[in-house]
């Protein structure tokens, strides 16, 4: 949970709930259909947040090892987050 600490306190600047639990992770935040718009516009900005955040990588290793690795870039397929009817969370299917 320290490792994630930093990521609880990114998400909650932009008023967005995040849940976590083993290797799951979501964000949330519940608003009446008058703010459904600005309630995207934060979802937006937040996961443009979390995408910077989560795009570090770091080689652990002894000096000697570490030396004999030249790649400085890891490519990542950019995608986009589309709004579904179901979601699963822990087995347990949510629908519209």
């Amino acid at each position: 949970m320290l490792y994630t600490a930093e990521l609880h306190q990114l998400v909650e600047r932009h008023g967005v709930n995040l849940h976590q639990y083993a290797d799951d992770c979501q964000l949330y935040l519940s608003t009446p259909v008058s703010g459904a718009a600005a309630a995207v516009s934060f979802l937006s900005a937040c996961l443009n947040d979390v995408n910077a955040w989560l795009s570090r990588v770091m080689w652990i290793g002894s000096s000697q090892l570490l030396d004999k690795i030249d790649i400085c870039v890891v490519p990542v397929t950019s995608a986009c987050v589309t709004v579904s009817d179901t979601v699963h969370d822990l087995g347990v299917i949510f629908d519209c």
